[in-house]
């Protein structure tokens, strides 16, 4: 049996002093009743949206900080994780992942890797994040061509707007991999505006077991015996990560200016298959060539930059983010490098809020993508490639009584490059929802969505063998656009001191690319 624990100590300063073993932190203005979408381009109460919301708070993070992102969402409804040891947990949204769903740290993509293959973590570690949103319908357009599958978002402490100053320590552990990790924020006053810092580490052994780490079809399949002998160690599932995060708060008039640096390094072991001994020699089978450990180390520099101004004319506010990362992850066969990644990206958001004079309210904006991934070793199954991203899009959303409608529409010029190759794609996606309210606490809706998917270049340029994930991976430098149509109704129903949500979906698609 294993224990875990978690500590939590949070201290607020704010006309007084509050301690506490549970703080949780206001993520813009919300109250017991209030939710608001920090998602949604209107920032609406979560009964107010048609697109589907999943909201995971602050004080339900606490318990997952040590894990991937997708472990901390999987229990929701229709999400779950795609599992490749405990270090990595990439979210699945509908069964879709990958290339098909976006995952985006306060509306900006990471930069990482995960996407080129199921061993490879995201880069988003929970110990400085605020909130997670899963988004799905009209209201993911916002952030790329999303809308039949969905976004899932998660949203920095040192991206709060809060004047509050506070600190707060976490400390947890267990038994079951020696694992330990504590982290600590703090936000002080720097004339009218702030400054935030954070530091975490994180170290677990492998993990213990109840018995062997492969399936009794797999073992049968081996020619292996299945026994049961108690609890074992599951090799190579140890992680090592820490990072730093520090923030800048500058008010304008009327606007803030926000910057934030961060820090992360993860390391951690890729589970694979180790050949049993036989039961009578103790030696491994003949065949059954024991390999080398695969590991991988991962070093991500990020630097955001966002810039909030009141307008005035057609506009009532411009919304500006850009980003710069710098992303290298090594992947090791024993002590030799097999595959070396290194990424850098480019990217800028600029959003702007029309005046609201009608019963519809929404956004235009504008998002572009830059990046080059050069990868090395013998093991490299992808070749040096260049991708960019141009996006126009626009979210609107309205209210008439008992009604409600959701209308989102996004065009992309999008880019994939390698030496000698360069395929150019135009995608339109557009989504529709809408939403009857029998009362305050009821909602009937129906979401249709019409979208293209450009090839990724793991998908257009894969040749060669990827050791980590044990296949072979060729991709296809002809592959066109993949066509989605989805449909989706729903039923919301609150109640004092729960919720039920019943959805009932299809999604369609033509050219649907995949492995084989």
């Amino acid at each position: 049996m294993s224990v875990k624990f978690n500590f939590f100590l949070g201290l607020c300063l704010n006309s007084g002093l509050l301690l506490s073993g549970i703080l949780s932190v206001p993520v813009q203005a919300q109250s017991v009743d209030e939710i608001i979408v920090l998602s949604n381009p209107t920032a609406r109460q979560s009964e107010d949206i048609i697109s589907t919301i999943h909201i995971v708070d602050d004080t339900a993070l606490n318990g997952a900080r040590g894990g991937p992102i997708g472990s901390a969402i999987a229990d929701l409804p229709g999400v779950d994780v795609a599992s490749h040891g405990p270090a990595v947990g990439r979210p699945v949204i509908r069964g879709l992942g990958g290339y098909r769903i976006g995952v985006l740290e306060d509306g900006m993509v990471g930069g990482d890797v995960s996407q080129t293959g199921n061993d490879h973590a995201n880069a988003a570690l929970l110990y400085t994040t605020a909130r997670l949103e899963v988004v799905k319908g009209p209201a993911a357009l916002r952030y790329g061509a999303y809308g039949h599958s969905g976004v899932v978002n998660a949203f920095s402490r040192h991206d709060v707007v809060n004047s509050d100053v506070e600190s707060r320590l976490l400390v947890g552990g267990g038994d079951g991999a020696n694992e330990a990790y504590a982290a600590f924020f703090t936000r002080q006053a720097l004339g009218a505006g702030s400054w935030t810092l954070s530091a975490f580490g994180q170290s677990r052994d492998d993990m213990t077991i109840p018995t062997y780490a492969e399936s009794r079809q797999q073992l049968l399949a081996e020619g292996e015996e299945e026994e049961k002998t108690g609890e074992q160690t599951a090799d190579n599932t140890d992680v090592e990560a820490d990072g730093v995060t520090a923030g800048l708060v500058v008010p304008l008039a009327g606007g803030t200016l926000r910057f934030i640096a961060d820090r992360q390094n993860n390391a951690y072991g890729i589970a694979s298959h180790t050949p049993h001994a036989d039961a009578d020699n103790d030696e491994v089978d003949e065949g059954h060539e024991e390999a080398a450990d695969v590991r991988a180390e991962i070093e991500r520099q990020k630097f955001n930059a966002t810039l909030k101004l009141p307008l005035t004319g057609l506009f009532r506010q411009m919304h500006l983010q850009i980003g710069v990362v710098d992303f290298a992850m090594n992947e090791f066969e024993g002590s030799e490098i097999g595959t070396s990644f290194d990424r850098s990206l480019t990217s800028m958001r600029i959003e702007l809020t029309p005046q609201a004079e009608t019963a519809w309210q929404g956004l235009w904006g504008l998002s572009y993508e830059a990046s080059d991934l050069s990868t090395d070793g013998a093991e490299a199954f992808l070749p040096d490639t260049q991708e960019a991203n141009m996006g126009l899009f626009a979210v609107y959303s309205g209210e008439s009584e008992a009604y409600l409608m959701e209308v989102a529409l996004r065009y992309d010029s999008a880019t994939r490059e390698k030496a000698m190759i360069e395929r150019n794609f135009d995608l339109l996606n557009m989504a529709v929802g809408l939403g009857y309210k029998p009362d305050e606490s009821s909602l009937i809706g129906l979401s249709l969505t019409a979208g293209q998917r450009a090839p990724a270049v793991t998908e257009l340029f894969a040749d060669g063998r990827h050791t980590a994930a044990n296949r072979e991976e060729t991709g296809d430098d002809t592959l066109g656009i993949e066509k989605i149509s989805a449909g989706e109704i729903y039923l919301r129903q609150g109640f004092e001191r729960a919720s039920v949500q019943l959805s009932v979906f299809r999604n369609d698609y033509t050219d649907f690319i995949d492995l084989i």
